[in-house]
């Protein structure tokens, strides 16, 4: 069933919020691509249209053993990085001066 059948004499405007979800969910595997790009625009413009929701972080709850194993893949990613880097700036001096 096409979007528009769905929908009979409504338009997407006229939906609730409920009902825009369960047609972009209904629509997500089966829609075309232009069904699927009005449902997603529509609900787009409804987010677009509420005011943002402010936040505040108290705190981070992030086990110790994790906290280090992140530490440990960060500095190992940090030396390849790092080598790129300096052959950039080799390369860059190279050219600029010359030498």
């Amino acid at each position: 069933m096409s979007l528009s059948q769905k929908l009979g004499s409504r338009d997407l405007y006229s939906l609730s919020d409920a009902e825009l979800a369960a047609l972009q969910t209904e629509f997500a595997h089966t829609g075309t691509g232009i069904e699927k790009k009005a449902l997603r625009n529509e609900a787009e413009r409804r987010m677009a249209a509420q005011p943002p929701v402010r936040a505040k972080i108290t705190g981070i709850d992030i086990p110790f053993g994790d906290l280090v194993l992140f530490y440990i893949k960060a500095s190992f990613a940090a030396i390849p990085a790092g080598i790129i880097v300096v052959v950039v700036v080799f390369a860059i001096r190279g050219v600029l001066v010359g030498k």
